[in-house]
Protein backbone atom coordinates (compact mmCIF):
# COMPACT_ATOMS: atom_id res chain seq x y z
CA UNK A 1 0.00 0.00 0.00
CA UNK A 2 3.02 2.48 0.94
CA UNK A 3 4.77 1.55 -2.36
CA UNK A 4 1.64 2.82 -3.94
CA UNK A 5 0.96 5.81 -2.39
CA UNK A 6 4.87 6.63 -2.65
CA UNK A 7 4.41 5.99 -6.73
CA UNK A 8 2.03 8.17 -6.67
CA UNK A 9 3.97 11.22 -5.37
CA UNK A 10 7.03 10.56 -7.22
CA UNK A 11 4.80 10.67 -10.40
CA UNK A 12 2.98 13.83 -9.32
CA UNK A 13 6.41 15.43 -8.56
CA UNK A 14 8.30 14.60 -11.96
CA UNK A 15 5.22 15.43 -13.52
CA UNK A 16 5.72 19.53 -14.84
CA UNK A 17 3.34 21.81 -16.30
CA UNK A 18 3.50 22.12 -19.74
CA UNK A 19 5.61 24.89 -21.24
CA UNK A 20 4.42 26.99 -23.61
CA UNK A 21 6.26 26.48 -26.86
CA UNK A 22 8.99 29.00 -28.26
CA UNK A 23 8.10 31.08 -30.91
CA UNK A 24 9.05 34.49 -32.32
CA UNK A 25 5.59 37.48 -32.31
CA UNK A 26 6.82 38.72 -35.49
CA UNK A 27 9.19 36.42 -37.70
CA UNK A 28 12.23 38.21 -38.41
CA UNK A 29 12.70 36.08 -41.91
CA UNK A 30 9.06 37.26 -43.16
CA UNK A 31 9.74 41.09 -43.15
CA UNK A 32 12.47 40.84 -46.05
CA UNK A 33 8.94 39.36 -48.13
CA UNK A 34 6.82 41.92 -46.53
CA UNK A 35 9.68 44.83 -47.42
CA UNK A 36 9.94 43.71 -51.03
CA UNK A 37 5.59 43.58 -51.32
CA UNK A 38 5.55 46.89 -50.21
CA UNK A 39 8.29 48.45 -51.58
CA UNK A 40 6.71 47.01 -55.30
CA UNK A 41 3.38 48.75 -54.30
CA UNK A 42 5.12 52.01 -53.55
CA UNK A 43 7.11 52.08 -56.81
CA UNK A 44 3.83 51.20 -58.86
CA UNK A 45 2.02 54.04 -57.43
CA UNK A 46 5.10 56.07 -57.90
CA UNK A 47 5.20 55.65 -61.36
CA UNK A 48 1.16 55.78 -61.69
CA UNK A 49 0.99 51.95 -63.67
CA UNK A 50 -2.55 50.76 -64.12
CA UNK A 51 -1.99 47.75 -64.48
CA UNK A 52 0.26 47.55 -61.71
CA UNK A 53 -2.23 49.16 -59.61
CA UNK A 54 -4.64 46.95 -60.89
CA UNK A 55 -2.78 43.64 -59.95
CA UNK A 56 -1.85 44.56 -56.65
CA UNK A 57 -5.56 45.51 -55.96
CA UNK A 58 -7.02 42.55 -57.13
CA UNK A 59 -4.64 39.85 -55.77
CA UNK A 60 -4.21 41.89 -52.67
CA UNK A 61 -8.13 41.05 -52.15
CA UNK A 62 -8.50 38.14 -53.48
CA UNK A 63 -5.78 37.02 -51.08
CA UNK A 64 -7.61 38.80 -47.86
CA UNK A 65 -10.91 37.29 -49.09
CA UNK A 66 -9.59 33.40 -49.42
CA UNK A 67 -7.78 33.93 -45.98
CA UNK A 68 -10.78 35.40 -44.22
CA UNK A 69 -12.91 32.45 -46.00
CA UNK A 70 -10.82 29.43 -45.24
CA UNK A 71 -9.69 30.62 -41.37
CA UNK A 72 -13.56 31.30 -40.89
CA UNK A 73 -14.78 28.30 -42.81
CA UNK A 74 -11.85 25.06 -42.77
CA UNK A 75 -9.46 25.97 -39.57
CA UNK A 76 -12.14 27.83 -36.81
CA UNK A 77 -14.34 24.19 -37.26
CA UNK A 78 -11.39 22.13 -36.80
CA UNK A 79 -9.64 24.80 -33.82
CA UNK A 80 -12.88 23.55 -32.49
CA UNK A 81 -12.46 20.10 -32.25
CA UNK A 82 -8.82 20.08 -31.05
CA UNK A 83 -7.92 20.26 -27.41
CA UNK A 84 -6.62 22.85 -25.47
CA UNK A 85 -2.76 21.94 -25.64
CA UNK A 86 -3.13 21.93 -29.87
CA UNK A 87 -5.02 25.07 -30.20
CA UNK A 88 -2.49 26.77 -28.37
CA UNK A 89 0.31 24.85 -30.43
CA UNK A 90 -1.55 26.12 -33.69
CA UNK A 91 -1.97 29.31 -32.60
CA UNK A 92 1.11 29.76 -31.28
CA UNK A 93 2.69 28.80 -34.86
CA UNK A 94 -0.13 30.28 -37.09
CA UNK A 95 -0.51 33.58 -35.55
CA UNK A 96 2.95 35.09 -35.89
CA UNK A 97 2.97 34.83 -39.64
CA UNK A 98 -0.54 36.43 -39.99
CA UNK A 99 0.74 39.08 -38.40
CA UNK A 100 2.89 39.33 -41.44
CA UNK A 101 0.53 38.45 -43.71
CA UNK A 102 -2.94 40.10 -42.93
CA UNK A 103 -1.15 44.05 -42.45
CA UNK A 104 0.25 43.43 -46.02
CA UNK A 105 -2.55 42.50 -47.81
CA UNK A 106 -4.82 44.74 -46.33
CA UNK A 107 -2.29 47.55 -47.29
CA UNK A 108 -1.53 46.90 -50.32
CA UNK A 109 -5.47 46.24 -51.43
CA UNK A 110 -6.39 49.09 -49.97
CA UNK A 111 -3.63 51.80 -51.05
CA UNK A 112 -4.13 50.49 -54.59
CA UNK A 113 -7.69 50.64 -54.39
CA UNK A 114 -7.67 54.06 -53.21
CA UNK A 115 -4.97 54.78 -56.29
CA UNK A 116 -6.98 52.96 -58.80
CA UNK A 117 -10.22 55.22 -57.97
CA UNK A 118 -7.99 57.88 -58.21
CA UNK A 119 -6.99 56.96 -61.57
CA UNK A 120 -10.64 55.94 -63.07
CA UNK A 121 -12.18 59.24 -61.66
CA UNK A 122 -14.55 57.10 -59.53
CA UNK A 123 -13.56 59.06 -56.18
CA UNK A 124 -15.34 62.63 -57.84
CA UNK A 125 -18.04 63.46 -56.41
CA UNK A 126 -19.44 63.93 -59.90
CA UNK A 127 -19.02 60.51 -61.05
CA UNK A 128 -22.78 58.42 -61.26
CA UNK A 129 -22.20 56.07 -58.85
CA UNK A 130 -20.00 57.95 -55.78
CA UNK A 131 -22.59 56.43 -53.60
CA UNK A 132 -21.90 53.04 -53.84
CA UNK A 133 -17.84 54.05 -54.23
CA UNK A 134 -17.95 55.46 -50.85
CA UNK A 135 -20.26 53.08 -49.14
CA UNK A 136 -18.09 49.87 -50.37
CA UNK A 137 -15.17 52.35 -49.19
CA UNK A 138 -17.09 52.19 -45.66
CA UNK A 139 -17.39 48.77 -45.91
CA UNK A 140 -13.82 48.02 -46.54
CA UNK A 141 -12.75 50.41 -43.67
CA UNK A 142 -15.04 48.29 -41.21
CA UNK A 143 -13.56 45.32 -42.47
CA UNK A 144 -9.97 46.58 -41.91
Amino acid sequence: MTQQISAAQTSAKSAEPARAPDFQIVPVRGLAIVAVVLVGLVAVIAVNAPWGVDFFHVVGGGMWTALDLFLGFVLGPILGRLSIPARAELTTRLMPKMLLIMPTVVICTLAAGWQLAIQTGDISTSYSHHGWVVASMIVVAVMA
